[in-house]
């Protein structure tokens, strides 16, 4: 066994920690959420923010999209049943898609929305990437 001073050991432990926190900031830990609503279902950056959301309706639901969300907020909805969703953004903020999609695209779609910009914390611009489609 190799003797080790206490200021050795806890600039180990110190280094340790430090790369325990970068670790953390690059896996993404993606917590399952089920939600059965005929909608609106509203989402919130503490609540929902990096979470795979499932979202279980049989008619169209509306899902609203904070306006105050920091950027690289990342909301991760699934639809799990016939009801398409909808993405609705609140306020000031704005939904982007290559395509002009607002929702999801059928059955166990599942898409990302991330917010890019929000130059006054009040005005969030999402990015709606995915199983996408148009809903009416």
């Amino acid at each position: 066994m190799i003797p080790v001073d206490e200021e050795s050991f806890a600039g180990l432990v110190a280094r340790f920690e430090e790369l325990l926190d970068r670790q953390d900031a690059a896996v993404m830990r993606v917590v399952v959420m089920t939600i059965a609503s005929p909608g609106p279902v509203d989402l919130s950056t503490a609540d929902h923010g990096g979470k795979r959301i499932r979202i279980n309706s049989v008619g169209v639901c509306d899902v609203r999209l904070p306006q105050s969300s920091p950027v690289g907020t990342v909301f991760l909805p699934r639809q799990t049943n016939t009801g398409q969703l909808r993405f609705l953004p609140f306020g000031t903020s704005v939904l982007r898609n290559g395509l002009n999609h607002n929702g999801t695209a059928r059955q166990y779609a599942a898409v990302s929305l991330t917010c890019e910009r929000n130059d006054d914390g009040n005005s969030a611009v999402w990015m709606l990437d995915g199983d996408t489609a148009a809903v009416g």
